[in-house]
């Protein structure tokens, strides 16, 4: 054995922990593929969503109400996941078509750059928001056969493991790249040519993304007898599926709560107390690898005691991350950064990993498809009421209050505040009731 092939081997034992049913799974290398794809996919979407995306819509002349559902716009868009079903469940071959959508979709989102070459600012941004709005409809109905496909490659036994694996692998690499970028665009002193060489940085990154993915083999696929789902089936099958309905509105409350605020931190950070793209990111970074470090203690803990307990202690730190954004006060945001960042990392880490395999204890396998559709769709309400409840909130205070109350940005904080206390008490609810989808 050479010396290049230990090194692979030892590598491959650190990433998976020497799991012995990890490392000898017969899927094993379509997991590694997966698990590269997605690398790749991520650090070209990092370059083209977020902070940057956010950035660049600024840039353009957004106001706040388009700012504030910039971040979410791809989850609203969850909405047309109610036809994944449609496109996939008759198809016993689902890759060309989940690596084609996925390919335009992302190809969109790198393209948005080069619209201020046609229209003039801010005149180019509702076309911006259009490519944006397309680009994650078509991601949303591609993931409904993605995750099916993802979900016949990796059996339920090492699902919790195989995910914080794959995400550790991500973030493993993902830090660097999103400061080194945000570096760049800070010193750049043409911040549009700084932006379209991101862009188009990302946009390569997502095609060897399509091209690993395209290497990854066809699984076998369970294909309901009866592919045809009218409305009054659609409300019959969800009728007998009460534990996932149940399930389903409490995500969606959940949801709610969390985005009354949540989708105005990059708008608070940027806009409003004026930081740097670098020390964004920065702390980005830092929660990336606290995350890291996580993972696999949440995947094993969500293997051994339940996703569901995981599931609620996430929830209960996602209160604490938006009651630390309150207590920071503006003027010292820059020193004092790191602390919501933190309580970001323990919440973000965790429930990443219990969503994904929590919402499958639920989902039958009969007409998955149907009901993963149903479940992004349906979070895709309160994506779009809660940030429109917040904007509600912020608009009376801008209008009403008093100038000390905006010179502490209390339009914001007050918002933070709410959603800490309803998903403090959303979370109290869950331990009290102890209902069937519930710890």
């Amino acid at each position: 054995m050479d010396i290049l092939t230990q090194i692979k081997n030892l590598f491959i034992r650190v990433i998976y922990g020497n799991d012995v049913e990890l490392l000898y799974h017969p899927n094993r290398h379509d997991q590694s593929m997966l698990t590269m794809e997605a690398v790749a996919g991520a650090s070209g979407l990092a370059l083209m969503q977020g902070t940057f995306q956010q950035g660049f819509l600024i840039l353009m002349g957004a106001s706040d109400q388009i700012l504030a559902y910039l971040p979410i716009l791809g989850s609203i868009a969850g909405l047309a996941a109610i036809f994944g079903g449609l496109v996939f469940d008759k198809r016993k071959k689902r890759k060309g078509i989940i690596v084609t959508m996925l390919l335009i979709a992302r190809l969109l989102l790198a393209f948005i750059v080069f619209v201020p070459l046609v229209l003039p600012k801010p005149a180019c941004v509702p076309v911006i928001l259009c490519m944006i709005i397309i680009a994650s409809i078509l991601s949303n109905i591609a993931d409904v056969g993605y995750n099916s496909w993802l979900i016949a490659i990796v059996p339920p036994k090492i699902r919790g493991r195989f995910m914080a694996v794959r995400t550790t692998i991500c973030q493993l690499i993902l830090p660097i790249l999103p400061v080194v970028a945000a570096a760049f665009l800070d010193k750049a002193s043409d911040k549009y040519i700084a932006f379209i060489i991101l862009f188009a940085i990302g946009g390569v990154l997502i095609i060897a993304e399509a091209a690993i993915m395209s290497k990854v083999d066809e699984p076998e696929y369970v294909i309901p007898h009866d592919t045809k789902l009218s409305p009054r089936k659609m409300l019959k099958l969800l009728h007998n599926e009460k534990p996932f309905v149940s399930f389903l509105l409490y995500t969606m409350l959940f949801y709610f709560f969390l985005y009354i605020s949540g989708s105005f931190t990059s708008m608070y950070m940027l806009k409003y107390n004026k930081l740097s793209y670098t020390m964004v990111s920065l702390a980005g970074t830092y929660s990336t690898v606290i995350m890291l470090l996580l993972y696999k203690r949440w995947g094993r803990f969500c293997d051994e005691a339940g996703a569901g307990k995981v599931l609620f202690i996430s929830q209960a730190l996602f209160a604490l991350e938006m009651f630390s954004w309150v207590v920071v006060p503006p003027a010292l945001l820059q020193y004092l950064l790191l602390i919501p960042y933190t309580f970001q990392s323990l919440s973000n880490s965790g429930f990443g990993i219990a969503m994904y395999t929590r919402k499958y204890d639920y989902i039958p396998e009969e007409n998955r498809n149907f009901f993963t559709g149903v479940m992004t769709a349906s979070i895709a309400i309160p994506l779009l009421l809660g940030p429109m409840v917040g904007n509600f909130i912020k608009g009376k205070i801008e209008t009403n209050a008093a100038q000390w109350v905006l010179d502490g940005l209390w339009q914001f904080r007050f918002l933070y505040l709410i959603a800490s206390l309803l998903l403090l008490l959303l979370s109290l609810f869950t331990y009290l009731k102890k209902r069937k989808f519930e710890v």
